[in-house]
């Protein structure tokens, strides 16, 4: 297999080469990139439904109103599809939250935590819902289990200050080819602030549509910085 470039929307062209022996297998890339947004709705469903079933188990009576820290409807809607399922009625709604001391692509079951926490953090700070509003953040981030074996992850966080409730949920583990974060470490630039807590390259956004084979066999991943 020959080797990677990594071209960016401003036309700029990087090296940044998969490993002639990584094994990367296209097909499973392929299907992984396909199916990769319905299955962690699928798995954040499952993940919100088991928040949702304790908090009806502390619940007092009263309609159930929760914040999604993001105004990203992937993210959104498993939330409300699990706690309809579980209440029949909920009011679920998004606002905008952003992690601003975390890395863009969170490394680590710390990092995915501490990225949710200031997801919910960030939406009390910015005044426009009451202080005991109930938040949840929904934030994926990936994990190396054992050596050069990768996985997509998420955590659910909730605060409920109304139920004196503090909540912490994973989703199931996805694989990720370990050649994809490779390409992600190697466009990381070396003095990326974040870098302690992951990278500066989603794994989604080497996956999907960016994933191109031209004739020659050569791999290019299109990444857009806008």
């Amino acid at each position: 297999m020959r080797g990677g470039r990594v071209e960016n929307n401003l036309g700029k062209t990087t090296s940044s080469s998969f490993n002639r022996d990584s094994n990367l297998d296209l097909s499973v890339l392929g299907s992984l990139a396909k199916h990769k947004t319905s299955m962690l709705a699928n798995y954040t469903t499952e993940a919100a439904k088991i928040i949702a079933l304790l908090v009806n188990n502390n619940d007092s009576g009263g309609d159930v109103d929760i914040v999604v820290a993001s105004d990203k409807e992937v993210k959104i809607s498993p939330v409300r599809e699990a706690f309809q399922a579980v209440f029949g009625k909920a009011t679920v709604t998004g606002v905008a939250a952003q992690s601003i001391s975390v890395a863009t692509q969170p490394v680590g079951f710390e990092s995915g935590i501490n990225a949710a926490k200031e997801r919910i953090s960030s939406t009390r700070a910015s005044g426009k819902l009451h202080k005991m509003q109930p938040i949840l953040a929904v934030e994926n981030f990936i994990v190396e289990v054992v050596e050069d074996k990768w996985y997509d992850t998420g955590v659910l966080l909730l605060h409920d200050p109304v139920r004196e409730l503090s909540l912490h949920v994973f989703t199931q583990l996805t694989p990720v080819p370990a050649s994809v974060v490779s390409v992600a470490q190697a466009d990381t630039p070396d003095d990326y602030p974040l870098r302690s807590s992951g990278l500066s390259v989603t794994v989604g956004s080497l996956m999907g549509n960016n994933l191109q084979i031209a004739e020659d066999g050569e791999i290019k991943v299109r990444i857009s910085l806008g």
